[in-house]
């Protein structure tokens, strides 16, 4: 089956994308020397491919693209064997990377979202690249505010995307978030370069695909774009304020126990505004881990009103425990739903984002790392709360926990175990900011 490419259309009247602005923006977003494109062979990544070559080569930058062929069209893979006969042509690095297994069958474009920054940033860590650009635009900035609005997300959601964000410990780069989709084809046009046409952009089955026909009709009743963008830019501006405010709120409402469990400090948490409870509770609720789970508003603004009452005892949200300690909250992970374990390759890591885990003992390919459970040997441990050990870091061999760091009283011991604080997770540098 041959791959349905679409002549671009010179839309003469668009402004055009200067390589002197482009080149302005991903210096202003701090890239470095070498970076990422994500690309799937479409207009708007065939466009950002185009723009970052020209600056790579004047720049003497390294530039390398990703695809993710999801393998959830017929025609997928051969659209990634067409880019990269593209690609190759102008002597730019290319990887495939293929989404294996089940797929789901509800939720679908979501779903695919998450895998594909998932295999892009595992890549690029891989890789030791620290930028991946991504060809997102006015356009899916307009598309997000009104999925949002719709679904009735508050301030933060509606100041939609920001032109870079942390992902698992990659800065992803949205440099062409100012210009509208016609100017990306239109560059497309200028270079004669002609670009596949994903048919389920026309399938109404999706979300996104209905919100972008509703906004195509209100732009023919009127609505404008650079309007709609300068109401966006605004809330960012009232986000970024508040942002600062959920710093100082962060540091004067959160601790941590020796463990690295948040406590929250209830009589100064009901004290802050609404909107800074939400954020100080999203903050938790991530609790620094770089693959994030999306988290409903109203889930969060729920857990609000529980933790208010009377009666609260115990809630869990996201993989988290919040216990009621009186005057605190206390937040551990409930680790009875993460089963897995995984196998320890080298001496010195971070595990789950947030705790530093120091190997003594000889590496061996039986050697796990997992949560604690109650079958530890309790006489080379100290005594502990079972829900806190049960939240702890354990080193496992043949399905036998061996050590728990935090607890080990041993002399010699098999490995040690170091959170990290607050002030260093990833969010806490993002919000600072």
């Amino acid at each position: 089956m041959a791959v349905k490419l679409v002549e671009p259309k010179n839309y003469r009247k668009t402004p055009d994308i200067l390589d002197s602005d482009f080149e302005n923006i991903l210096f202003n977003l701090g890239v470095k020397k070498e970076f990422c494109i994500a690309a799937s062979g479409g207009p708007d990544s065939l466009c950002l491919i185009l723009l970052a070559n020209k600056f790579a080569l004047k720049n003497n930058y390294k530039m390398s693209v990703l695809t993710v062929d999801h393998q959830l069209r017929k025609e997928s893979s051969e659209e990634s064997i067409w880019l990269n006969k593209i690609l190759k042509r102008i002597k730019i690095k290319h990887y495939i990377l293929k989404w294996n297994g089940k797929k789901p069958k509800s939720n679908v474009m979501e779903t695919a979202r998450l895998k594909r920054y998932e295999l892009m940033t595992d890549k690029c860590l891989k890789l030791n690249i620290k930028h991946l650009l991504t060809a997102h635009h006015l356009d899916d900035q307009i598309e997000n505010f009104f999925m949002r609005l719709v679904r009735g997300s508050g301030l933060k959601g509606l100041s939609s995307m920001s032109k870079s964000v942390k992902m698992n410990g990659i800065k992803v780069i949205r440099p062409l978030l100012e210009y509208q989709k016609k100017s990306l084809i239109k560059v497309l046009a200028n270079n004669n370069q002609k670009y596949v046409q994903d048919p389920s952009n026309d399938n109404s089955k999706y979300d996104r695909i209905r919100y972008r026909k509703l906004i195509g009709g209100l732009i023919d009743e009127g609505l404008n774009k650079n309007r709609l963008n300068k109401l966006i830019l605004n809330l960012n501006q009232v986000d970024d304020a508040i942002n600062y405010s959920t710093i100082d709120s962060i540091d004067k409402t959160i601790s941590q126990n020796k463990y690295g469990n948040i406590i929250v400090d209830r009589k100064i948490f009901f004290k802050l505004p609404k909107e800074l409870q939400f954020r100080v509770l999203l903050f938790v609720l991530n609790n620094n881990e770089s693959k994030k789970k999306r988290i409903k508003s109203e889930s969060i603004l729920m857990l609000i009103d529980i933790l208010n009452s009377y009666d609260f005892k115990r809630h869990t949200l996201n993989k988290n425990l919040f216990i009621n300690k009186k005057n605190n909250i206390l937040v551990v992970k409930e680790a009875g739903r993460i089963k897995s374990k995984e196998p320890i390759k080298k001496k010195n890591f971070i595990w789950r984002d947030i705790y530093k885990i120091n190997i003594k003992t000889q590496l061996t390919s039986d050697l796990k790392i997992g949560f604690a459970d109650d079958s530890y040997d309790k006489k080379s441990h100290f005594k502990e709360d079972k829900i806190l050990i049960n939240s702890m870091p354990a080193i496992w061999k043949k399905d036998k926990i061996i050590s728990i760091p935090f607890l080990d009283k041993r002399k010699k011991l098999i490995a040690t175990c170091t959170p990290i604080k607050i002030s260093e997770f990833n969010e806490y540098k993002m919000i600072s900011n």
